[in-house]
């Protein structure tokens, strides 16, 4: 039975609404030290505003997703995972990254995401290079008015520095960099795209000799 949530301007220091099923679930402005979404299913899901420090919406499925200005606060490397997460269950349903907002830390990571309907998600005003894409088709995605605020990911800038250890990998970097440019290419972004040329083209060269020094 699904169920409303207004849980507006809340504040948690550790929650769980693991495999909870959501009519609409208000979330906006709340905030969050450390949250769980896992196996949630939201009919519509408003994170307006919402300050996360660590989250996880691991095969979570949504209908429509407003996730604009949330921010990322500096709690943990990858502060939001969206594994196996699902944006497919109406035709018109959207999903909104807008104006999203990092602290110097975080980065997001969507792997094995599927977006049905791609041409109903926004980026609009968001930087890109936060966030990994692996197993996550997003070649039809919307990255109009998105923002490329560096010729590297943030991830590949962490995975330079040996002192960091973070459950990542430059394959996962260049599978990242391959992504982007396609949807760029695909949409005739092609001075765009050669940013992330660059940035796939160095990653491929750094790797051997960063994985060694870990």
């Amino acid at each position: 039975e699904l169920m409303d949530a207004d849980f507006a301007e809340a504040e948690f220091k550790k929650a769980e609404f693991n495999d909870a099923r959501f009519g609409e679930g208000d979330f906006n402005k709340a905030k969050f030290d450390e949250v769980y979404f896992n196996g949630v299913d939201f009919k519509k899901a408003n994170f307006y505003e919402t300050r996360f420090g660590k989250v996880k919406f691991n095969k979570a499925s949504f209908e429509e997703a407003e996730f604009e200005e949330v921010g990322f606060e500096d709690v943990d490397f990858t502060n939001a995972k969206f594994g196996s997460a699902r944006f497919d269950k109406v035709e018109i349903g959207k999903a909104d990254f807008k104006q999203l907002e990092f602290g110097e830390r975080g980065f997001i990571i969507f792997s094995s995401t599927l977006f049905k309907n791609p041409h109903f998600v926004s980026f609009d005003g968001t930087d890109v290079t936060n966030f990994l894409f692996l197993n996550t088709d997003i070649e039809r995605i919307s990255l109009a008015n998105a923002k490329f605020g560096n010729s590297l990911l943030r991830v590949h800038v962490f995975l330079r520095d040996p002192r960091v250890e973070i459950n990542r990998t430059f394959d996962d970097v260049i599978e990242t960099y391959v992504r982007i440019r396609g949807n760029l290419e695909r949409n005739l972004r092609f001075s765009d795209a050669g940013r992330f040329f660059y940035g796939e083209m160095e990653a491929r060269r750094e790797r051997k000799y960063y994985e060694y020094l870990r």
